[in-house]
């Protein structure tokens, strides 16, 4: 971008074309041309429902792209070689209650698939109280990074996918405030950011 600035806090930006990467008829190979790009996108995901049934709840949904991600196999799976997770941010929506009392706690477990228990209150975690008027219920908001570095993150083969942290719901009726009767269903929905290297012929 080149970027233009003039009085009272005047700007203006330009983006500026680009060439692609020499691929091979250099006389010379680049420190930063050595490798192949890393190519950031960001996707939204399928929408998925939590349901609170009897007072309980122990739902997990994995990060896993190839099925958060629509069409995984044809969209990426053909095209790129390897990924990471750069992080994810989801949205909760009560939606539908019956005889609403107690809460939902909301995490994320970077460790293990199995699902959550009493142990979930004792994680950093969020609640979704579960009210009787879902349409007056605010949204609440997960936003989650594995690390801060991109060095730090784990690359994957696109072509062999596979879960590295999951999101879990838990509700009991002796210890989130649920009773028996206690019904509801919660709405996820939100964005995966992805990196990917390479092409997948590659």
């Amino acid at each position: 971008m080149v970027n233009v600035s003039g009085p009272g806090g005047f700007r203006l930006a330009f983006p500026i074309p680009r060439l692609p990467s020499w691929l091979g008829a250099a006389s010379r190979l680049n420190a930063n041309a050595a490798v192949y790009p890393r190519v950031d996108l960001d996707f939204p995901i399928i929408i998925q429902n939590v349901s609170v049934v009897t007072g309980g709840c122990a739902t997990v949904i994995a990060i896993d792209p190839s099925v958060l991600v629509p069409n995984w196999s044809s969209r990426i799976a053909n095209l790129f070689r390897e990924y990471c997770v750069a992080g994810i941010r989801l949205e909760h929506s009560l939606t539908t209650v019956s005889s609403p009392q107690g809460l939902l706690v909301v995490f994320v477990d970077e460790t293990l698939a199995t699902a959550p228990n009493a142990g979930s209150l004792f994680v950093p975690h969020m609640e979704i109280p579960i009210v009787s008027l879902p349409a007056d219920a605010s949204t609440q908001m997960l936003s989650y990074k594995p690390s801060g570095s991109y060095t730090d993150l784990q690359w994957t083969p696109v072509s062999s996918p596979a879960a590295l942290q999951w999101v879990k719901y838990y509700a009991a009726t002796a210890s989130t405030g649920t009773s028996a009767s206690t019904g509801a269903t919660v709405v996820v929905r939100g964005t995966i950011a992805l990196c990917f290297r390479g092409y997948a012929n590659f």
